[in-house]
């Protein structure tokens, strides 16, 4: 039997009549119609992306669908590319694919729309919401081309628009094309007066658990308003008492709990039979749910135990069950909870592993002071958004706090300045999720940044006087740390090629340390804030393994230079 490589895999589902780069390639270099310099520059092209992709012309299928996916995946700066370059590399290749007839020439030009669409287009540019205008524009020039009318546009419409994008992009997802295009078709008779078009209704996903809250009695959708409040008290009359949930995970329990009650009318309840959250809980139903949920994954998932997790907090914290009905409960999610494995998924453990070069290690921690010096003192939206994200990724490198004590830091408060010249982020026991105190001292070049941001930012991302260090725009609270995030991971890959999201800075933090000092685990629980020493072992024990293990072969190294020149005398 042939051995198969990960590279025949990924060429096993390619239809055999799909051209390859070697033959676009062949193709562009003896057409006559382009011009010299154009057959060189595109001929380049097809190379250059192929090498991005790691692979050879002749094992690059020249096929939109196989293609966008993966070159979506790659960063410039993994490349050693500026987004310049990859971005005319990208185009480049495209134009030689659209050249042999393999993609489709698109219409780019406003005046080349019927006047219907132009108009339409021309009004949504004058609105000045860029959003707007990236969402719907393509999807205008699709629709014109179809021949449709702004009145008919629908769902059918928005499906045959993603078919097109799937047969002709190789750069823009046509996933989120598809949905950014529906987002802004809805958003536009709210922005636009007079937009002729009507919403676009989506098809209910067929994973979608949850239902429209309308579908339950009206009782109880009272009581799930109030959830939230019963999960932010403290009950000290309880027989243990409870400290209050922290926002994030009354936001998520909430959501778990306004989920089951969808899953149990798939499972076949009758909603109106739902006329309080305490009917959620009894162990029979719950058993019912849980099964329907794991029998609809096939396997104990995370949210099927988050699941569990908030029923029992909704037991025990807002209907005040009885011991009794609690051990019931909880016997029932210890049979969804799957057994906690130590150390780093191999996710994350691939991530810090690529993060072993030098080279990668100094484009992720100069990443701060690069940004900075881009943004230099402008007060654009695009310059303090670049600040404030250099400002995340240094004070993550420096103390590999949490991500929600991170975006949760009040200037006044967790920043103090005693008069010893230092400038300390401290953090109080009830802020931490292990309720220990923790406290760094930020070195000054990061204070300076600081400063520096808190004077250009206003009034352009936040109003003046606004204390939260990642405020929300409004100024009246910190940032969802979510949205933080994702924008902060996003720009880490887009600038450095690295795939870092905010709670893995702690496991570099300590793989760093590690490396530094093996078997200093009571340094890495200090570094970490973890309460006990066991904590830090468990999760990182195994990370001793890559300094031991460079620190042996420089030992045999050393004995194998020691051996030959031994011989050699």
């Amino acid at each position: 039997m042939k051995t198969l490589r990960p590279s025949d895999l990924e060429l096993a589902l390619v239809p055999k009549q799909v051209q390859m780069f070697s033959s676009v390639h062949d193709a562009i270099a003896s057409d006559l119609s382009l011009k010299a310099e154009r057959r060189r520059d595109l001929c380049s092209a097809l190379r250059r992306l192929a090498a991005a992709l790691e692979r050879t012309m002749e094992r690059t299928p020249a096929d939109p669908g196989w293609l966008q996916p993966r070159i979506e995946q790659i960063s410039p700066a993994s490349r050693d590319l500026t987004p310049k370059t990859w971005a005319n590399i990208v185009s480049d290749a495209k134009a030689a694919l659209r050249q042999v007839g393999i993609v489709s020439r698109k219409i780019h030009r406003a005046k080349d729309l019927s006047p219907v669409w132009r108009e339409l287009l021309e009004s949504v540019t004058a609105s000045g919401e860029k959003s707007l205008r990236i969402g719907v524009a393509p999807f205008i020039f699709f629709l014109d081309e179809v021949e449709a009318l702004p009145e008919d546009v629908g769902i059918e419409h928005a499906d045959a628009f993603r078919s097109a994008l799937e047969l002709n992009e190789i750069r823009r997802n046509p996933k989120t094309a598809y949905s950014n295009a529906i987002a802004a078709w809805n958003a536009a008779p709210k922005r636009i007066s007079g937009w002729p078009g009507k919403p676009i209704i989506r098809p209910e996903s067929a994973n979608a658990i949850k239902l429209p809250l309308e579908t339950f009695p009206q009782s109880f959708r009272e009581e799930l308003a109030q959830l939230p409040v019963s999960f932010a008290k403290v009950n000290f009359l309880a027989r243990r008492t409870l400290r209050p949930y922290s926002q994030r995970t009354i936001t998520l329990y909430s959501r778990y709990v306004e989920r089951f009650a969808g899953a149990l009318v798939r499972a076949g309840q009758d909603p109106a039979s739902l006329t309080r959250l305490s009917d959620l809980i009894d162990p029979g139903t719950v058993q019912t749910g849980l099964t329907w949920l794991y029998e609809r994954s096939g396997e104990v998932t995370t949210s099927l135990e988050m699941m569990a997790d908030s029923l029992v907090a909704l037991a025990e914290r807002h209907c005040l069950v009885d011991d009794d009905h609690q051990a019931e409960l909880r016997r029932l999610r210890a049979r969804v909870t799957k057994k906690r494995a130590t150390g780093m998924t191999p996710r994350n453990r691939e991530r810090l592993r690529n993060l072993t070069p030098k080279k990668t290690r100094h484009r992720l921690i100069s990443l701060p002071e690069q940004l900075f010096d881009e943004a230099g003192a402008k007060t654009t939206k695009s310059a303090c958004l670049a600040r404030e994200t250099a400002l995340v990724v240094a004070l993550l490198s420096y103390t590999a706090i949490r991500r929600q004590n991170l975006v949760s830091i009040d200037i006044d408060h967790h920043l103090k300045r005693p008069g010893d010249g230092k400038t300390y982020l401290s953090f109080e026991p009830g802020e931490m999720k292990n309720s220990q105190a923790l406290e760094y001292v930020l070195p000054s070049h990061l204070v300076s940044m600081i400063e520096k941001h808190l004077l250009l930012r206003s009034p352009t991302l936040v109003p003046s006087g606004t204390r939260w260090l990642f405020p929300r725009r409004d100024g009246t609270g910190p940032l969802a740390a979510d949205y933080l995030a994702k924008r902060v991971t996003a720009r880490i890959f887009r600038e450095t090629g690295v795939k870092m999201h905010l709670h893995l800075f702690r496991h570099f933090a300590v793989y760093l340390y590690l490396e530094k000092y093996p078997g200093d685990y009571e340094g890495a629980r200090r570094l970490m804030g973890h309460a006990s020493l066991s904590t830090t072992l468990t999760a990182y024990s195994d990370l001793d393994g890559f300094a031991i293990c460079q620190l042996f072969g420089d030992i045999l190294d050393a004995e194998r230079h020691a051996g030959q020149d031994e011989v050699a005398h």
